[in-house]
């Protein structure tokens, strides 16, 4: 049960490192483009659903279970389909949108 706790809190530190990670490319990349923060801070909630939507996909596609049979490589992959297959999902949801 112990063991579980731990699991459990170590998934939810990498989880926040992720979202605050996250954030702040979306900050530096809204200021490279815009040199504005306007744009960000006017569509949080909508950035927020991102945010969401992409630490959802690497949850399900088991990115923060970390185990020490995994290859680095394995992991890799995995992280890099999750975030792919979120790309594109977005992709297309902001193309429908505007």
């Amino acid at each position: 049960m112990k063991t579980n706790k731990y699991r459990l809190y170590r998934r939810l530190i990498l989880v926040g490192f992720d979202v605050a990670f996250i954030f702040l490319s979306i900050l530096l990349a809204s200021y490279i483009a815009t040199e504005s923060l306007d744009e960000v801070f006017s569509h949080l909630p909508a950035l927020g659903i991102v945010v969401a939507f992409q630490i959802m996909v690497l949850w399900l596609a088991k990115v923060y279970a970390i185990r020490l049979l995994d290859s680095s490589l394995e992991l890799a992959l995995r992280g890099q389909a999750a975030i792919t297959f979120s790309g594109f999902v977005i992709l297309i949801a902001l193309l429908a949108y505007t």
